[in-house]
């Protein structure tokens, strides 16, 4: 009894079974993220294959060691991993922050953060892609990186990455409270990360 999605298809009738396929897929890439436990917050909670999930979370790992010679590897692996389920928000997200930490696609990068949002909007991890795209700029949008980095925190308080690219973008000295009280908390969560121990 609740409206969870709504969408108007104006596409030409030339293959029937074509436009059916083409709309059930649309239909439940919107609706996936909208459906999984817990609201899609997490990335392990929204459904796909074992083979892409695999992709995924090691593309992930990879990212997360902010190691720079494997952006290029682990951004091969998210490019398979919408490739093969391109309804799949998270790769989405990741996909996006590799574009942005690698430094290129700027545009590109913040589509697909925007994908991943639109795919599954309590998607913590897309709110949080989005903010740190939108920090890197040019221009850089600070307030509404910011507004993205904390919508993240509230759908995943413990989101060390949000936490951390939140703090990055807080002023030194007017938010240096908050900026420390952020550190210290994922170093509470994770204590051997090392960007937000140094």
């Amino acid at each position: 009894g609740v409206q969870l999605w709504s969408e108007n298809f104006d596409r030409k009738l030339d293959d029937v079974f074509a436009l059916q396929s083409e709309i059930a897929r649309e239909i439940e890439g919107r609706i996936r993220g909208r459906l999984a436990e817990g609201g899609g917050v997490h990335a392990e909670n929204i459904a796909t294959t074992g083979e892409v999930y695999a992709l995924y979370s090691d593309a992930r790992a990879k990212v997360r060691k902010r190691q720079m010679g494997r952006y290029a590897e682990a951004g091969a692996q998210l490019e398979q991993v919408v490739r093969q389920d391109p309804n799949f928000a998270p790769g989405w997200a990741t996909l996006a922050v590799v574009k942005a930490l690698n430094g290129t696609g700027t545009p590109d990068a913040e589509a697909g953060a925007r994908r991943a949002i639109a795919l599954a909007p309590n998607l913590a991890a897309g709110h949080a892609a989005l903010g740190f795209i939108l920090q890197q700029g040019p221009p850089a949008q600070g307030p509404a990186a910011q507004a993205a980095l904390r919508r993240a925190l509230e759908l995943h308080p413990n989101d060390i990455e949000a936490m951390n690219w939140l703090a990055n973008s807080l002023d030194r000295k007017t938010q240096a409270k908050e900026r420390l009280v952020l550190y210290s908390r994922i170093v509470e969560i994770e204590p051997f990360w090392w960007p937000a121990v140094l």
